[in-house]
């Protein structure tokens, strides 16, 4: 289980690609699906997969009309896309219980 958490396939939460035209799921998706099944089993925790397809575009975006030096992007856009990652999640989870689902 210690290096399971090490793997990057925890975070990666890319499902599908639905929103390029096809629902086919991917080998990579299959792999974090089942990686994603197996931690839920042995954690006994819920385990939500998330899409995360143009996070790292939409950091740069965040930090450019935040005014971030260009050639600073590098060492933060990471942290800003998982930022929005968990916001995107929140959000949505939020919108959950506000309309009772």
């Amino acid at each position: 289980m210690r290096c399971a958490w090490r793997r990057p396939a925890a975070g990666a939460f890319n499902t599908a690609d639905a929103a390029f035209g096809t629902t086919d799921t991917c080998a990579r998706a299959a792999g974090t699906q089942a990686f994603a099944a197996e931690l839920g089993k042995l954690t006994g925790l819920p385990i939500h997969l998330w899409d995360e397809r143009l996070t790292t575009r939409e950091a740069h975006q965040t930090l450019y009309e935040a005014d971030h030096a260009r050639q600073a992007h590098r060492k933060v856009v990471d942290q800003v896309a998982a930022a929005l990652i968990l916001q995107s999640f929140l959000d949505k989870k939020q919108g959950s219980v506000d309309s009772g689902q």
